[in-house]
């Protein structure tokens, strides 16, 4: 893994967009300890940090192709870059390094654009081809791997890390309001394309954007998982669908193990790392052990499972035991290199966990994407089952039984359904707290015209299925930062082979009862007076049947049947401990505070012995940001 940056422009560059580059270069220090590269030409300019985990005496970059004079500035892992090498070589291509990065940057100047659909694996790049002067930006499909572009004044840059971009004069540090009040209500800091800084963009997984010097940039969407309505999905038998379903992770696991440098795996005790751990293991993984980590307080670790798992594969597995008093300034030191507030509390824990990993491993092999891809998230997903009764499908349910967890028992739509658990603050709490100027009520329909679209484009698919679709774009891509964060923080490249594409069609492709139902003996007619909140409590709802089901036999029987924890952090308690003095500090005194809450919720807040944390970690965390980066707006 690696760090990418680069501008590219109508006019030829002042000295100040090469020195910003260099900057820029020097902000991903941790994402590219091994090495650095500048490449400039006509109007352009790339520069590179990178993490040598294939070739590593090879392949520095950017890499100039001497026969085109194409150049590539990448990030990522090619998984299956041996296979396009032959083809390429049989082709007439000879190559002078033993790393997928000269493969990319040839298998482009041998099929332009359409080398994508060649490509497995993870990566953002840029290229500039002197043969059409133009640029060529890519991410991938499922947007593992991050990419940022900021467009001004006929002027082009990218970079892995805002904190990249902001080395760049030109790029202005301005809020986009209907992105901070996307994050309060869901804690995401991506909003689409959007980030929560005006005119700086994302780009959106399984997208490109091509920018010919002559004409104007534009973007296009080179892969979409494609909703399927559930009448023709596949009519293979679930029994079959194990063995297949078994056989594509397995492989999915094999072709992510290339590395020239140790490669391990995190363990969390849980069913993903598990069956990872597993197939590494199956797929021959040299060397392989795993590391974990957790907080002393009870209830928020797993060392139970996790040593059951340990002595179960017989890995060596080295445990990092936290102690809550440095969470703070981790925190802001993480938030500071990543350029952005964090998203969930965990990513400190994993954060460390990836330092302590370093110690032995560079490669790390995670679990981000089971839960999206085979039905694992039972409360935010399964709850899909309360629309469809309310709305007379599925079978009958009490109006009791709905008021009980909604408060309502009608439903405007599958949107108004799903934000109502959904979300991380509702409307009603953000305008509580905020300022008047804060909410009105163009930020809110605009979270709801994106997550529309999302909707509209699942329409064709049952309502699970759509819960599922969605989650796969907006909560995965968070959960994908947040590794990528807290791993390059600590200059480790992290693997989800759970995201191989080929596996995500795979499972799409499948009824929704292969992945999530009810346990069965269950019916809906007998159900009626519970919501899906409480069939849930009541162990009657199955997740994830295919991975479980395929891998019964590799995985410790108690943690096939174990509930989910989802990595607890106990910040809750936090914001009544030693994160409450600091915390009334930000609301006296951050400027972004008093321009968002009303002084009487503000002051409510700070005189609170315990905070609602719901409300605090979002706030302060865009406290924090704030002061280090200096945002305005």
């Amino acid at each position: 893994m690696c760090g990418i940056i680069g501008i590219f422009g109508k006019e030829s560059l002042e000295q100040s967009d090469y020195q910003a580059v260099r900057s820029g270069m020097d902000a991903m220090a941790l994402r590219g300890p091994d090495a650095a590269g500048v490449h400039d030409g006509a109007g352009f300019c790339f520069g590179h940090r990178r993490l040598s985990i294939l070739d590593p005496g090879s392949g520095k970059q950017p890499w100039v192709d001497s026969a085109s004079g194409v150049v590539l500035t990448y990030n990522g892992e090619i998984y299956n870059f041996r296979e396009i090498k032959e083809r390429l070589r049989s082709r007439g291509h000879s190559f002078v390094s033993s790393c997928d990065t000269e493969v990319l940057a040839k298998a482009y100047v041998e099929w332009g654009k359409e080398c994508l659909q060649y490509l497995n694996g993870i990566f953002a790049f840029g290229v500039y081809d002197p043969r059409d002067d133009a640029l060529w930006l890519v991410r991938d499909r499922l947007g593992v791997k991050p990419l940022y572009y900021h467009c001004s004044s006929g002027r082009l840059r990218f970079g892995s890390t805002l904190k990249a971009l902001f080395a760049f004069p030109e790029v202005d540090r301005v809020l986009d309001p209907a992105a901070v009040w996307h994050y309060l209500r869901t804690i995401r800091t991506s909003f689409g394309k959007r980030t929560l800084l005006r005119n700086i963009y994302s780009l959106r997984p399984g997208e490109e954007l091509w920018w010919k010097r002559s004409s104007a940039p534009a973007t296009r969407t080179y892969w979409q998982l494609p909703a399927i309505a559930e009448t023709d999905k596949s009519a293979i038998s679930f029994e079959a669908a194990v063995e297949e379903t078994r056989a594509k992770v397995d492989a999915a696991v094999g072709a992510q193990l290339i590395s020239d440098v140790p490669l391990g795996g995190f363990l969390s005790g849980g069913l993903d790392s598990s069956v990872l751990t597993s197939a590494a293991l199956a797929g021959g993984a040299s060397r392989f052990g795993t590391y974990s980590v957790g907080y002393k307080e009870k209830g928020f670790n797993e060392w139970e499972y996790i040593r059951e798992a340990a002595e179960y594969y017989e890995v060596p597995n080295h445990e990092i035991h936290l102690e809550a008093g440095n969470y703070l300034a981790d925190w802001e030191w993480l938030s500071g290199e990543k350029g952005l507030p964090l998203s969930t509390p965990n990513e400190v824990p994993i954060w460390h966990l990836a330092k302590s990993f370093r110690s032995r491993f560079c490669v790390a092999l995670s679990g981000e994407g089971a839960d999206e891809v085979f039905g694992g998230y039972v409360g935010p997903t399964f709850c899909s089952i309360d629309y469809d009764r309310s709305q007379g499908r599925l079978g009958p349910v009490s109006q009791a039984a709905l008021y009980r967890l909604y408060g309502t028992d009608k439903f405007l739509s599958r949107l108004d359904h799903y934000f109502r658990i959904n979300s991380w603050m509702s409307v009603e709490r953000l305008q509580e707290i905020l300022n008047e100027d804060w909410y009105p009520d163009e930020r809110e329909e605009s979270v709801s015209a994106y997550y529309g679209e999302l909707f509209q484009a699942a329409e064709s698919c049952t309502t699970l299925d759509a819960y599922m679709r969605v989650h796969l774009s907006v909560n995965l891509e968070g959960l994908l930062n947040r590794l990528d964060t807290s791993t390059m923080a600590a200059s480790v490249e992290g693997r989800v082979p759970f995201t191989d594409h080929r596996l995500v069609e795979w499972i799409n492709q499948l009824p929704d009862a292969y992945k999530m139902s009810l346990l069965a003996n269950n019916r809906w007619a007998e159900l009626q007076e519970k919501n899906s909140f409480e069939l849930i409590q009541d162990q009657r709802v199955e997740s994830k049947r295919l991975l479980r089901s395929a891998f019964q036999n590799r995985v410790c029987s108690s943690i096939l049947a174990r509930e989910k924890m989802s990595f607890p952090v106990p910040f809750s308690q936090w914001f009544s401990t030693f994160l409450l003095e600091p915390f009334r500090d930000w609301m006296n005194d951050a400027p972004i505070i008093r321009s968002l809450l009303s002084d009487e919720s503000r002051l409510a807040l700070a005189n609170s012995d315990a905070p609602d944390p719901m409300v605090a970690w979002p706030l302060m965390n865009l406290a924090i940001w704030q002061r280090q980066f200096h945002i305005h707006g």
